[in-house]
């Protein structure tokens, strides 16, 4: 029998699965074959991940202008080889690529496949604002929504906080893997400080505000990365009859007294916890694009994230009855007060 006898001997034996089977195998091959790496540089400092997820453990920063040698993409997320490990990168952080390319950024998606508010409705530079753009996105909350995402939920969304365990997530400047390591041995013995927000007014109102903060950092540390987020000053203005925020200054304005008042205890400084944490929560808010012409649609979600984290701080604090009947008030009645005449 000649060779063609036998090839046409073999085809007629083998079932038509395996032919097909062996064709994608080949077309498999042919395709890995044909991937090749790349290098990009990154134009702002970027988190490098143990995995291809937002909630991947930051393993590094690659530092504005670091050139990073790309060997995978999936899902959007970029697989780098750093120093001979493999970490991941959001491909929506701005880069470029550095080998045959015109400088063009580059994207690991077709760009019809949008899933932030980066490429919605906002300027986004920093890996922080890419990263809030998505979780925005994801529950509809970028500035000018489709009419389907402005409606209200019977239970709003709010931007809680990431959970975290090192002080780099907590206003730390972190640049290396040191600088990451001694981050988390710093956090698990409670040495962040108070970095990014000033506390201005009288000595006595800047100790109350210090011993608020500390007892948010001792009893939920990621609550406290939520306010130190969220704020950048604390002032006092004994004038102003009450408390709020600038939201894009991130200035909180207090309405306190220059010492807490007599007798004061562990209550009086919950109670400023759950101020911080309110006014940072509008500021969080308005970043990631959830905000309405109603006041109390902007006032309900964060009084359920105080409540939240008053739940966590002081299971048994009478703050937690007075922020339940506030919030029924703003469900039924629209307000904080409820029916009838505002409270003087």
């Amino acid at each position: 029998m000649d060779l063609a006898a036998k090839q046409r001997s073999l085809r007629i034996l083998l079932p038509r699965a395996s032919f097909l089977a062996i064709t994608l195998v080949v077309f498999a091959l042919s395709n890995l074959a044909s991937a090749q790496q790349y290098s990009i540089r990154v134009a702002f400092s970027t988190n490098l991940r143990s995995s291809n997820s937002l909630q991947g453990e930051v393993v590094a920063t690659a530092l504005a202008g670091s050139v990073l040698q790309v060997i995978g993409e999936s899902d959007r997320w970029l697989k780098i080889n750093r120093n001979g490990n493999e970490v991941w990168m959001a491909g929506w952080v701005s880069h470029s690529r550095v080998e045959g390319d015109s400088g063009a950024q580059t994207s690991s998606q077709p760009a019809s496949a949008i899933d932030n508010c980066c490429f919605v409705d906002r300027q986004c530079q920093s890996d922080q604002e890419w990263t809030d753009g998505y979780w925005a996105y994801q529950n509809g909350h970028c500035a000018a929504p489709t009419p389907s995402r402005t409606q209200l939920s019977s239970q709003p969304a709010h931007a809680g906080p990431a959970q975290v365990d090192n002080c780099c997530d907590a206003g730390w400047q972190c640049n290396s893997d040191s600088d990451w390591a001694s981050g988390f041995q710093a956090f698990q013995r409670n040495q962040c400080e108070h970095l990014g927000v000033d506390i201005v007014g009288s000595a006595g109102f800047v100790a109350q505000f210090n011993r608020a903060f500390d007892l948010l950092k001792k009893r939920a540390p990621h609550w406290y990365n939520y306010a130190i987020t969220g704020l950048d000053i604390v002032r006092q203005d004994k004038g102003r009859g009450s408390t709020g925020v600038y939201i894009q200054a991130k200035l909180m304005v207090v309405d306190r007294d220059d010492e807490p008042p007599p007798g004061a205890g562990e209550d009086y400084y919950v109670r400023l916890v759950l101020a911080l944490l309110h006014e940072a929560c509008h500021v969080h808010h308005w970043q990631a694009g959830i905000w309405y012409a109603e006041e109390w649609r902007n006032e309900l979600p964060c009084h359920e994230l105080t409540l939240e984290a008053i739940s966590t701080i002081d299971p048994d604090s009478p703050w937690i009855a007075w922020d339940r009947n506030t919030i029924a008030n703003y469900k039924k009645y629209h307000t904080w007060w409820g029916a009838g005449p505002r409270p003087s």
